[in-house]
């Protein structure tokens, strides 16, 4: 079955309700080609911002029937400010901001009580160097951890999918470290993390934590520059699994052959289960990477997919016993079908 076919969309039923402070539940990107540099710039930043709070809304609910309502919450690298539920409009409010990204693997970008409600407007970050937590000193203590896997570039070379995806499992592997058994971490990662052909960087995190699910996000708009469209974003969950505990997450560690456009190509195992997952019509990639793949660039509704695509995965993850330790699992399982590419 060819790929292209699997194109995730709107489905039909009222829309949520909008956030305060974000004017609308969708995500639109629109071309301005004739702003100066800086201003490119700067709506480039402003649309990455209200991407991550886009995110932001519909994670949170999604965390919370989980049973993620309370505990401690970290954050380390870029734009977890956002996604913890701390608005755009407040991230610099009394020195709060983004902690520098050569910081991010010595010191949390934040750690504090998960807010009761949502939005997150009291949430404390300061980011002044008097505040900085160490990493090493938060291991298996937080209940949730948020994580902007940083880049220098975010588009992949020719070749370097290894070095992309060594870097992103440390990461992530550190990551769940951070989580006492049964905390859940949120990875905000380059698709290189679960695309690279080599398996065993996976299995690293998968001795260790189960794939709770994931999604594969358009989050980048094409620029004056460029009509081609720009790597997407993999927004990864994951739970620590308990001791003793058996493995009840998905798999996630092996690519698996697809067809896109009359081509073989390859993706992750969950993706080739979870087609929904991947929100947008799959094509080659850039740069001359023939297993790269993108979502196209087509960003309407896409809040709207993000929140029912978050919905079915917190669902199944609730099936699968994938919660907070003090959830208990429903006795029956729901009749979630998903059609493969081609499996």
């Amino acid at each position: 079955m060819n790929a292209q076919e699997h194109t995730a969309s709107a489905a039909d039923g009222p829309r949520p309700e909008a956030t305060p402070g974000t004017g609308t539940t969708d995500v639109v990107a629109t071309q301005q080609p004739h702003q100066p540099r800086e201003s490119r710039g700067a709506t480039e930043r402003d649309r990455r911002m209200a991407d991550v709070w886009q995110l932001a809304t519909c994670l949170w609910p999604a965390l919370h029937a989980l049973g993620y309502r309370s505990g401690v919450l970290g954050g380390r690298g870029g734009k977890v400010d956002i996604l913890s539920g701390l608005p755009p409009h407040l991230r610099h409010r009394d020195g709060q901001g983004a902690l520098d990204p050569a910081q991010s693997k010595a010191f949390m970008s934040f750690v504090a009580p998960i807010p009761a409600r949502f939005p997150h407007t009291e949430l404390a970050i300061k980011h002044q160097d008097r505040d900085l937590v160490e990493v090493r000193g938060q291991r298996g203590r937080l209940d949730v951890v948020l994580q902007g896997v940083p880049f220098k570039q975010w588009t992949c070379p020719l070749g370097a999918d290894r070095v992309f995806a060594e870097h992103a499992t440390d990461f992530v592997r550190r990551g769940v470290a951070l989580t006492r058994r049964g905390g859940s971490s949120i990875h905000l990662v380059h698709q290189m993390f679960l695309d690279a052909p080599d398996p065993d960087l996976r299995r690293q995190v998968a001795r260790h934590a189960d794939m709770v699910g994931a999604l594969r996000l358009p989050f980048r708009p094409t620029t004056a520059h460029s009509e081609e469209p720009a790597p997407p974003l993999d927004v990864v969950l994951l739970r620590r699994r308990p001791r003793g505990a058996g493995r009840t997450g998905h798999p996630f560690t092996v690519p698996v052959g697809i067809v896109v456009d009359g081509k073989a190509a390859t993706i992750n195992e969950y993706y080739a289960r979870h087609p929904g997952n991947v929100l947008g019509t799959l094509v080659h990639g850039n740069k001359g990477h023939p297993t790269m793949l993108a979502p196209t660039i087509d960003r309407e509704g896409l809040g709207w997919q993000i929140h029912r695509a978050l919905g079915r995965i917190a669902a199944v993850a609730t099936q699968r016993g994938l919660t907070a330790a003090d959830v208990v699992r429903p006795p029956e399982r729901p009749n979630h079908r998903a059609t493969g590419f081609g499996l």
